[in-house]
């Protein structure tokens, strides 16, 4: 049961950064422009602001508060929507510099995570899919083994993601305007469409 609980949640994990969004790609940038530790201060940004909105999941989880979330998904999706949509924006206005410029570090990417509140959604979501698939009620180690496995796959990705952007650097570099572009084009229709989909 272990190993299936591990198995799930890290796909889980990479799944659900497949999808980059712009705190992954503030760590992967900081990895090609600034090094390992750089990039390893941007994760546990991102690793904290993932624990909190895990813990008020649960909490939220265990209250049945649920529907009450649900209901508020507008909220939610809404403020995250804004953020990707000024980061698109951004990006689409900003042609000549040569490096992307997210916040990076610590102090930087955990604000850019902690400013998407449909985590909870998410969370929620993974949850009761959990106890679905393994037919277990989530006890607090379970569910900080199922996390911590899910947490290890977005990072593995991430790893992955910034390795790949490593080994093309030169690529990148001379082609940073086409890839602002499409990062600025891919935020801006992932705000419309987050939106769309909450309304």
């Amino acid at each position: 049961m272990i190993i299936e609980i591990f198995l799930v949640s890290f796909i889980v994990g990479v799944v659900t950064t497949l999808p980059v969004g712009p705190a992954g790609i503030s760590i992967v940038n900081s990895f090609v422009n600034k090094g390992t530790n750089e990039a390893l201060k941007s994760f546990c940004g991102l690793f904290l602001a993932e624990v909190i909105y895990l813990v008020l999941s649960l909490s939220l989880y265990q209250t049945m508060n649920i529907s009450a979330v649900f209901d508020k998904k507008i909220l939610f999706v809404g403020i995250f929507s804004l953020v990707l949509f000024v980061i698109g924006m951004s990006f689409l206005r900003s042609k000549d510099e040569k490096e992307i410029s997210l916040p990076s570090g610590f102090k930087g990417v955990f604000l850019l995570a902690i400013f998407n509140p449909s985590l909870v959604l998410t969370y929620l979501t993974f949850i009761g899919f959990y106890e679905r698939i393994f037919d277990l009620k989530l006890t607090l180690l379970n569910f900080i083994f199922a996390s911590s496995s899910m947490v290890f796959g977005v990072g593995s990705t991430l790893c992955a993601l910034s390795l790949l952007a490593l080994a093309k650097r030169d690529v990148l570099f001379t082609n940073m305007v086409l890839v602002k572009r499409g990062f600025g084009l891919f935020f801006i229709t992932s705000a419309l469409c987050s939106l769309g989909g909450a309304l």
